[in-house]
């Protein structure tokens, strides 16, 4: 699970298993193709964190689905992509990279 911070110290601090709210946000999303609601007891769990961390923006986050965002996104080798997520709309970081660098090129 990324939010761009660690939450596994804070939700371990209220008794509450990091593994076992990634799997089920995980399982849920596989279920539904890859992106779905987070389920409650996660969202409970993960709101709780973010209040002790006082982080508005990841307890905002829960408002919306979670989603399964592969890094091999456009080159899985699975022929059934993330056990059953659609194929991410993420993008390579190495393609935006070369973009990046060819529009500067050309540029100049």
């Amino acid at each position: 699970m990324s939010v761009g911070v660690d939450l596994a110290p804070a939700l371990r601090s209220h008794s509450v298993d990091p593994g076992n709210v990634v799997a089920s946000i995980t399982d849920e999303c596989l279920r539904h193709r890859g992106e779905a609601r987070i389920p409650k007891a996660a969202a409970d769990a993960i709101r709780g964190a973010a209040r002790v961390l006082n982080i508005a923006w990841v307890e905002d986050a829960l408002s919306g689905p979670a989603r399964v965002i592969c890094p091999r996104s456009t080159h899985c080798p699975r022929t059934d992509h993330c056990n059953g997520a659609d194929a991410s709309r993420a993008r390579e970081i190495t393609d935006v990279r070369e973009e990046i660098i060819g529009k500067a090129r050309r540029g100049r």
